[in-house]
């Protein structure tokens, strides 16, 4: 935050295909979010904190850069690539990402897991991870 105080940590142990991100507040555990084997769709779940799922990111099979949020079934937001041009888009690893949701009471408690939930995204689906870069993290303000 404004005064150097640590919001959330996501910890991501090292896997092959279904990457995930622990995501902690402190040291209390707010939940994950699991790359999930899918062949036709992209397919992420984010968990509480004791393992149930919570949420399913899924990516249409034709719309490659936007990925649904659904919350029990329904559609209550989405993760969205924003093109970037295509100079850009073939010499930079810089992308920008949108994240709406629908101002749910239950969707505010979870913010911090949907915010990982857009990293493990780009960095799944969209970096070379040529390992020339970090990440940045900004607020759009």
């Amino acid at each position: 935050d404004a005064q150097g105080k640590e919001l959330a940590r996501g910890d991501k142990p090292f896997t092959w295909f279904c990457h995930r991100v622990d995501v902690y507040a402190g040291d209390q555990k707010l939940g994950a979010v699991q790359r999930r084997f899918s062949i036709l769709h992209r397919r992420f779940t984010v968990e509480t904190a004791d393992g149930r799922e919570l949420f399913t990111i899924d990516s249409p099979l034709l719309h490659i850069w936007t990925f649904q949020l659904l919350f029990r079934g329904q559609e209550v937001g989405v993760i969205k690539k924003q093109w970037g041009g295509l100079l850009k888009e073939f010499f930079s690893d810089a992308d920008v990402f949108g994240l709406e949701y629908e101002a749910l009471p239950e969707l505010e408690a979870v913010r911090p897991l949907l915010i990982f939930a857009t990293l493990l995204v780009d960095f799944v689906c969209f970096e070379n991870n040529r390992g020339s870069g970090g990440m940045f993290i900004g607020t759009g303000e």
